[in-house]
């Protein structure tokens, strides 16, 4: 059967976290602050608050014994990967409540032709931190125009079924509306202009 490793890091990842429950309550406290300090409404933050997510949730593993990677930058659709096992997840983040959640980009192409081959951690609001991959959840694909979607629906579904693929928990809601929020590249540019005084002099982050 695939996935046999995946689905046996996940259960170690979930059985960790019930005996460290602080990484949990800290994981969940983070997704929180960066939703509430980037807001995703404005559409530069989108890429970097999933960003952050798969950051925090490649340290939570790493802080109960589940020795990851985040390779999100060098590895197209896996973005935590474990190198010496060959096993690889995508993570998958929802902090609005929808239908459905993106499951894979197709860059411009069709979703038509999207396939789903990665084992996949979600972190969903409202419902916490769930495993699936292509052979527990058979239903619920759904390809648009650029995207391949999956009903939510169909999680819930296989994780009221199998309920060790499902860690719950209370994920936080991103704010209907942040008055403190910032954009992604104020970030960046405090970064790069500390190496240039005389336009940091001038800087003027947009408000």
């Amino acid at each position: 059967m695939a996935f046999v490793l995946e689905r046996q890091i996940f259960s170690e990842f979930k059985i960790g976290l019930e005996k460290k429950p602080v990484i949990l309550d800290e994981f969940l406290a983070a997704c929180r602050a960066v939703n509430v300090r980037f807001d995703t409404a404005i559409y530069e933050n989108r890429f970097i608050v999933g960003g952050v997510v798969e950051q925090l949730l490649g340290a939570s593993m790493r802080a109960v014994g589940c020795d990851v990677d985040n390779v999100a930058k060098t590895s197209r659709g896996v973005d935590l990967s474990l190198p010496t096992l060959d096993v690889g997840f995508s993570v998958k983040a929802q902090f609005k409540k929808g239908p459905e959640i993106r499951l894979v980009n197709t860059m411009g192409g069709s979703g038509a032709s999207a396939e789903w081959t990665h084992a996949t951690i979600f972190v969903i609001v409202g419902v916490g931190i769930g495993y699936a991959d292509p052979d527990l959840v058979t239903s619920g694909l759904i390809p648009r125009s650029d995207v391949l979607t999956l009903k939510t629906s169909a999680l819930a579904e296989m994780w009221a079924n199998q309920q060790g693929f499902l860690i719950q928990c209370d994920v936080p809601a991103k704010p209907v509306k942040s008055s403190h929020t910032r954009v992604a590249s104020d970030v960046v540019a405090q970064d790069i202009m500390i190496e240039f005084k005389n336009l940091q002099v001038h800087y003027r982050p947009e408000r």
